[in-house]
């Protein structure tokens, strides 16, 4: 109840038991005192996973700056770990707009570049919750020793839980590839998600990997 005619915020808690397909509101005045009424920001939010992270809808999106248009980069939502190789914009390859990222790799030294973006769903995303990843790849490798590695990761109150997400073979064409995982029940919701893609090779001689990313999601299934 409330007297005053100011705004304030109403919370109805429903059992689980409860079951229903539509919500009829009646609104009285006090003491069936006739007045005008005024309704805004009506909410319906699951406790737990069921509505997305922390109450996100389903298809919100945690990326930022997936599809790399935004430069640059670093600092527009993506880190670069070069690690012995290579990692920047690509401005020649794409698979729609005008970017992506490269990453390219040898065994002559080794290297390891990183794309990697953090704090995902901080504070929104809970442990349980299924997210959508897709993006686009295309790769050539030459073997041995090369190897791809993308995972999204459930970052714990410490360490993390690392999702890995298998690739189709790569033929230097563009491929989507876009699978559902479940976070991890302990994740941290302060800390959220983490993506990365790695173009590893070894001291192989021979090995090589030029990779181009792009178009890159996260979004809240359930």
């Amino acid at each position: 109840t409330h007297g005053g005619t100011g705004w304030e915020e109403l919370t109805f808690t429903l059992a689980t038991s409860d079951s229903f397909s539509n919500l009829i509101i009646f609104i009285d005045g006090p003491g069936n005192t006739a007045g005008t009424f005024y309704i805004d920001d009506i909410v319906q939010v699951a406790s737990g996973g069921g509505t997305g992270g922390g109450g996100l809808p389903a298809g919100s999106e945690l990326i930022t700056n997936g599809d790399f248009e935004t430069t640059p980069i670093v600092g527009n939502g993506w880190l670069f770990f070069p690690n012995g190789g290579t990692a920047e914009l690509s401005t020649t390859e794409n698979n729609g707009g005008a970017n992506s990222i490269k990453l390219l790799a040898s065994g002559s030294p080794a290297g390891a570049p990183v794309l990697k973006q953090e704090g995902l769903g901080v504070n929104s995303v809970n442990g349980g919750n299924v997210v959508t990843v897709t993006f686009d790849i295309k790769a050539a490798v030459t073997q041995p020793g090369a190897v791809i590695n993308v995972a999204l990761f459930s970052e714990l109150s410490a360490g993390a839980t690392r999702h890995a997400i298998n690739i189709p073979a790569t033929d230097n064409t563009w491929q989507t590839v876009s699978v559902d995982i479940t976070t991890d029940g302990g994740l941290d919701s302060s800390r959220g998600l983490s993506i990365e893609f790695q173009a590893a090779c070894g001291a192989v001689t021979g090995c090589n990997i030029e990779m181009y990313i792009d178009n890159v999601s996260i979004k809240v299934k359930q």
